[in-house]
């Protein structure tokens, strides 16, 4: 089921039923799970659950029946917000995906300069500290480079 019509579900339970949010995400669990294996054996189809506007959802769910002409504005202003969290927390997860796919200068940072059992080169491994450098990791410490205290 679609996790953002969810999301606005227990934003309005939060926000115009004063549910706290730990009451309001177990109150949405438990509806969403009495979707996937209802006690009655009738499964909703969830495109159809989905049309229902997230306020009138919450309202099903808090057993409390409150007018959205009344609740409008800040209604629409929560439907924005959660929309904009949506894309943000997409292109988060888009962007992590494309770096999972590449070496980054952390993992240069965490690996010997060794290569397949070859050493690698002074100039390349120059070129990977410069890397791991430009991008604001840290060098791992050489041993015993450091001074003993005293």
């Amino acid at each position: 089921m679609n996790e953002l019509y969810w999301e606005r579900v227990k934003a309005c339970l939060r926000e115009f039923h004063s549910l706290d949010p730990s009451a309001a995400r177990k109150l949405v669990n438990g509806t969403r799970a009495a979707f996937v294996e209802p006690s009655d054996g009738y499964k909703p189809d969830p495109e159809i659950v989905e049309h229902i506007e997230p306020f009138s959802m919450a309202c099903l769910i808090a057993q409390q029946n409150l007018s959205l002409e009344k609740y409008i504005e800040p209604y629409e202003a929560m439907l924005e917000k959660t929309k904009a969290q949506a894309e943000r927390e997409r292109e988060r997860q888009e962007e992590s995906k494309s770096l999972s796919g590449r070496l980054t200068a952390r993992d240069l940072a965490g690996r010997s300069w060794m290569s397949a059992g070859k050493k690698v080169s002074s100039n390349e491994a120059s070129t990977s500290k410069k890397k791991t450098k430009a991008a604001g990791l840290p060098l791992r410490k050489q041993k015993g480079t450091g001074r003993k205290k005293a």
